[in-house]
């Protein structure tokens, strides 16, 4: 279970966010490659079938992996994420952020209540 918690929270918080802000870029590219190539070149149909291919490549990996990951979307409302000591921004953990540390210990210390009973 915590494998498939972190392969879910890694596709959410990392892979998607890095996709998006890719094909976003791209879409920057596309405009100007599409604005400025002549319309009778077909280079300008290969860019623009492409970057059409990539939307769709990025659309199918979203709706899979949605569907794969979907219970982890459900009970991440009920999971409080003031029992770590870490918050992972794009996959890269961030050491600083101001946690509630007294949080830390005693969810600690009901997990081994509930583990000893």
């Amino acid at each position: 279970m915590y494998a498939f918690w972190m392969r879910a929270e890694r596709f959410y918080t990392f892979w998607m966010p890095l996709i998006i802000i890719l094909l976003l870029f791209l879409a920057i590219v596309f405009v100007f490659a599409y604005s400025y190539m002549d319309p009778r070149k077909a280079s300008r149909k290969y860019v623009t079938w492409g970057y059409l291919g990539l939307i769709a490549l990025g659309a199918v990996y979203f709706f899979f992996g949605h569907l794969e990951y979907r219970y982890w979307v459900e009970q991440n409302d009920y999971i409080s994420p003031g029992i770590r000591s870490f918050e992972t921004i794009l996959g890269d953990r961030d050491h600083r952020r101001p946690v509630d540390r007294p949080v830390i210990p005693a969810f600690r210390f009901l997990e081994r209540q509930s583990a000893g009973a």
